[in-house]
């Protein structure tokens, strides 16, 4: 069983704002290497699976802010963070074409330009996500030259993680009374 073919998970344009490096310095953001890529497209664009998988954690930390982790099977796991909204929950499976967040600059990135970073790892350990997908050469573009789309930033201020993690437990809970009911008759 081989590696799955992997897509990008912006559908569209994007530009490379900070390069994978595990030891050196890449750019003056990341002077202690950099274990993903930023790929910097407008906030409010939409992020998608690399291939089909299930999603294996939605959260949040100080540094990526709003996070997704995405497992493909085989070792191979996505991760993706400074995201604005997130759609998607802990263990909902996933194809190519799921909507699974937007792209934001939530976490230590809140005073860059939106952008989604990408890290891959394989068994644990984190590799170059340009050996899957294309990933244009470094740009150090201006923090305004890529803008938002109209009102995600409004969205992205607005989105509550802890309320969107509560509404899956709500669900679940709603679904379990639903089948208590049925089975008290």
């Amino acid at each position: 069983m081989g590696t799955p073919k992997l897509q990008a998970p912006i559908h569209g344009s994007y530009h490379n704002s900070g390069n994978f490096s595990l030891t050196r310095a890449t750019d003056a953001r990341h002077v202690h290497g950099h274990q993903g890529v930023d790929l910097r497209a407008a906030g409010g664009t939409v992020v998608y699976p690399m291939a089909s998988g299930r999603v294996s954690n939605v959260g949040t930390d100080p540094k990526g802010g709003n996070v997704v982790f995405i497992d493909y099977g085989g070792g191979l796991r996505s991760y993706y963070a400074h995201l604005g909204t997130v759609s998607v929950q802990k263990g909902d499976v996933v194809d190519v074409n799921t909507p699974v967040a937007t792209i934001s600059n939530s976490g230590n990135a809140k005073f860059t330009a939106p952008h989604l970073h990408l890290g891959i790892s394989i068994g644990g350990s984190w590799v170059d996500p340009a050996r899957f997908i294309p990933v244009p050469p470094y740009s150090d573009i201006g923090r305004d030259e890529i803008l938002w789309l109209p009102e995600a930033k409004e969205r992205a201020a607005r989105f509550d993680m802890q309320q969107h993690l509560q509404q899956r437990a709500v669900a679940s809970l709603a679904l379990q009374c639903e089948r208590f009911l049925k089975l008290c008759g």
